[in-house]
């Protein structure tokens, strides 16, 4: 398959030095294009062979007869550097670049594949060094930003990161929603050193930013429960249900601390219950069913979740009133639930509990920038397993 790309690639451009050749006048000429047509062949039939070092050799020796040549080359390094031969690819790109008999466009276009190549290779302070330098010049501003934005991300350098989005910004692209989870990575270090005044502030930058972030909510939410303030927690997350129910599952120890701290069992109770209402995943059920039995015994919550199974079942719900059922069933009956209740659980185990939005990804860990196709935001908790979810 690799070697039909080869061709599809190769074979116009020695169809072309071949017309070329056919139509110069003089023999010498003539000759002189049948011999680059030639040599173009000898570097195909090197690839087609997968012998890559020796087409190099020839595709670099073709530069030094016909400058024309050039896009076929960039694009040849653009093709070792997609099948993973990086090495290959700088090798094509260096070359070219360090011609001087060739225009500052083309040496501006072979410095872009080679911050490529860099960046495919893992050697970012190099490939910024380029981008940095490419996004002075207009053709590739947006472009080299875009790459230096990359840049940043996978080294973290959150900050710098945040600049790029900005001047993107200015050139109609929209990175709102970056800049925030940008700011969130910040505070989410700020948190972690105690320094939880400089958090708050990034996280209004954040919120200004995205201001139904569930990821904002989250980490105030935090820094409330880090400083005990209670009631200013349980508000943080309400607002973070009323965004997006799915994620009142990762704050359900939060919230069980702050309503445990007032006490309100009935105000915890009550969240719970709307939370479910907008969606929320069979964790929050657990959760609610649990503070009925604490509040009103195992009848209540028994009969609580039964008739929510009615309407909306679930796998959890049904493990949970299995377990309900466990505390009174005789003997008989106990063997054949506890059979039950062991394949259902296994059954929960072996299932992820996220799902990424644009690419499917599936995970049992809640990732703010996708691990597979790096999109940020993307990763929700999967709402339960077999629920309907609200019509």
């Amino acid at each position: 398959m690799l070697n039909f790309y080869w061709l599809l690639l190769l074979l116009p451009v020695a169809a072309a030095s071949g017309w070329i050749a056919g139509k110069k006048s003089s023999q010498k000429k003539r000759q002189s294009f049948a011999g680059l047509s030639r040599r173009y062949m000898v570097g195909l039939n090197y690839l087609l062979n997968e012998q890559s070092d020796k087409a190099i050799d020839t595709f670099i020796h073709l530069l030094q007869v016909d400058s024309e040549t050039v896009e076929t080359h960039l694009a040849l390094g653009n093709l070792f550097r997609r099948r993973g031969e990086v090495d290959r690819a700088l090798r094509l790109h260096q070359n070219i670049i360090a011609r001087h008999s060739f225009n500052n466009e083309v040496k501006q276009m072979a410095m872009f594949e080679l911050g490529l190549d860099y960046l495919a290779a893992g050697v970012l302070d190099r490939a910024e060094v380029i981008f940095e330098e490419l996004k002075h010049s207009q053709p590739y501003k947006k472009n080299s930003l875009k790459q230096l934005l990359q840049i940043y991300q996978l080294t973290k350098d959150w900050e710098k990161a945040i600049q790029v989005a900005e001047r993107l910004k200015l050139l109609q692209e929209n990175y709102q929603n970056l800049c925030s989870h940008f700011h969130c990575e910040i505070a989410k270090t700020f948190i972690e050193q105690g320094e939880l005044v400089e958090a708050t502030r990034q996280l209004l930058q954040a919120e200004k930013k995205d201001a139904t972030s569930v990821r904002v909510s989250m980490l105030q939410g935090k820094i409330c429960i880090l400083e005990k303030n209670w009631e200013k927690a349980i508000g943080v997350y309400t607002k973070l249900i009323r965004q997006d129910a799915l994620f009142c599952s990762e704050i359900l120890e939060n919230l069980r601390i702050c309503y445990q701290s007032i006490p309100d069992d009935q105000g915890y109770q009550s969240l719970l219950k709307e939370a479910l209402a907008n969606g929320a995943s069979s964790k929050v059920l657990v959760a609610l069913v649990e503070s009925i039995r604490k509040t009103q015994g195992d009848k209540a919550a028994g009969l609580f979740l039964t008739q929510y199974l009615k309407d909306k079942p679930s796998l959890r719900g049904l493990q949970l009133l299995i377990e309900l059922h466990l505390l009174y069933a005789n003997d008989t009956a106990k063997e054949s639930l506890l059979i039950l209740q062991s394949l259902i659980k296994d059954l929960i185990h072996s299932r992820a509990v996220y799902l990424c939005s644009q690419c499917g990804l599936q995970s049992k860990q809640l990732y703010w920038q996708c691990p597979s196709c790096k999109t940020w935001g993307s990763n929700k908790p999967i709402l339960t397993l077999y629920n309907k979810p609200n019509s």
